[in-house]
């Protein structure tokens, strides 16, 4: 396996894995329990994101745009009327 494929491995099962911590965090009752599975998430993200970046520097991924102020107003938005969308739809966030 090359070493591009593991990465991308890796990235793909510790995205799946914040998926499931954020599952796991948004259903818990349990405050201490809930908080060990928050500073996992947290840790799990540091590892993602670290090991990104060592993905991109060996060129496993093209490099990102820079955002524009409106590209970032406009996932804002989007992102705000998803939220208010699921209040009104009585999910709690």
């Amino acid at each position: 396996m090359q070493d591009k494929d593991m990465a991308l491995d890796v990235l793909a099962g510790t995205k799946s894995g914040l998926a499931a911590y954020a599952t796991a965090i948004g259903e818990c009752a349990n405050l201490p329990v809930r908080e060990t599975l928050q500073k996992m998430r947290d840790q799990s993200e540091r590892f993602q994101f670290d090991l990104y970046k060592m993905a991109a520097a060996k060129g496993f991924y093209p490099e990102p745009h820079e955002c524009s102020p409106q590209e970032i107003s406009s996932v804002k938005a989007q992102l705000s009327g998803a939220a208010a969308q699921q209040l009104g739809a009585g999910h709690a966030l």
